[in-house]
C-alpha cells in the first residue's frame, strides 16, 4: 500500500500516465488525447497486494463524465483505460469481491451493457459484451442486480475506500 498512500505519489502517477498526449487504443478518446482523471478513489479487499481504482474522465464538458474501474496491485501505475470496466456516463455500477480470486461488478439491471427492447420494456444480454473475464489470475463477473442490491453493493463499497493522505 505504501506506493499509494501519499496523495503526491499517485498525482505523480496520474500527471505521466492519464495526461500523456497519447492513449491506448480506445475508440472515444477526443481527438487522440485522453481526458483529465478526477475524483480518484481507491477500494480496499481481501488480498493486500491488490486495490480497485475507480476515476472519472473528463474533458471538462458539463454532462459528466465516464468512470473507469482498474484492478491494479498496489504498487503499480493505474491502468488506461479501466481494465475491468468502464462506466458510462449516467450509469451506475458498485464493485464487490466475492473471494480472493473472483470480484463482481455490479450494475442496474437492464441497463449498459444489457440491451433493453424499448417497444416491451424487457432487457436481454448483450452479445458483444463479456459478462466474465480474467484480469491476471482475478475472475472478473458482470452481474445485474435490483435496485436494493445495487444500494447494498454501494454501501459495502464504499465501507471499503481508502483515504489518501497528504
Amino acid at each position: 500500500m505504501r506506493a499509494l498512500q501519499k496523495a503526491e505519489t499517485w498525482n505523480q502517477a496520474r500527471k505521466v500516465y492519464f495526461h500523456a498526449a497519447k492513449s491506448p487504443a480506445r475508440s472515444d478518446k477526443l481527438d487522440g488525447i485522453r481526458g483529465e482523471a478526477l475524483d480518484v478513489r481507491l477500494y480496499r479487499g481481501p488480498r493486500p497486494d491488490l486495490v480497485v481504482v475507480t476515476y472519472g474522465e473528463t474533458w471538462f464538458n458539463t454532462t459528466g463524465w465516464d468512470v473507469h474501474v482498474a484492478l491494479m496491485r498496489t504498487n503499480d501505475v493505474p491502468a488506461y483505460p479501466g481494465n475491468l470496466y468502464i462506466c458510462p456516463n449516467g450509469s451506475n455500477f458498485a464493485v464487490d469481491w466475492m473471494n480472493d480470486d473472483t470480484i463482481a461488478i455490479y450494475y442496474p439491471a437492464g441497463y449498459y451493457p444489457d440491451e433493453r427492447d424499448y417497444k416491451s420494456g424487457q432487457s436481454t444480454r448483450s452479445s458483444k459484451f463479456e459478462y466474465e473475464k480474467k484480469i491476471g489470475t482475478i475472475n472478473v463477473k458482470f452481474i445485474a442486480a435490483d435496485r436494493s442490491t445495487m444500494e447494498a453493493k454501494e454501501e459495502a463499497m464504499n465501507a471499503k475506500a481508502i483515504k489518501l493522505t497528504n
